[in-house]
């Protein structure tokens, strides 16, 4: 009994670590950045889109970020990027056309969601 607990304490610390380690490697810079040339290649966004775009994604990749790393209940991180993510559509349905925001949704979300995946992995 004493040994699986230890056991399991063991595991516990080292999945702790490793998620730390990849989550404290993310650039927020090149999350944003990625999302900013999906969003322009996307959504034919016009040039003074371009710059709220830019700002919005920033703001909102350093604070992911931020929750990743203070945030160590899986559940409460879920909690806080959800809220993170809705603000963040509020901010851009004030920037993006309609058509835009729903293209936004159905392409450039997944594909943003993907390639953060694909980034985790590579940092594993």
């Amino acid at each position: 009994m004493i040994n699986t607990r230890i056991t399991l304490t063991m595991i516990v610390i080292f999945a702790v670590a490793i998620n730390t380690k990849a989550q404290k490697e993310a650039d927020p810079s090149q999350i944003a950045a990625y999302q900013t040339k999906t969003m322009i290649a996307t959504l034919d966004l016009q040039d003074k889109q371009v710059d709220s775009i830019k700002a919005i994604n920033q703001k909102y990749a350093q604070t992911i970020t931020q929750i990743l790393l203070k945030e160590s209940n899986f559940f409460g991180r879920m909690k806080s990027i959800r809220k993170n993510n809705n603000l963040k559509n509020e901010e851009l349905e004030k920037v993006l056309s309609k058509k835009q925001m729903e293209k936004y949704k159905d392409e450039v979300q997944p594909a943003i969601r993907k390639y953060i995946k694909q980034q985790r992995k590579v940092q594993h």
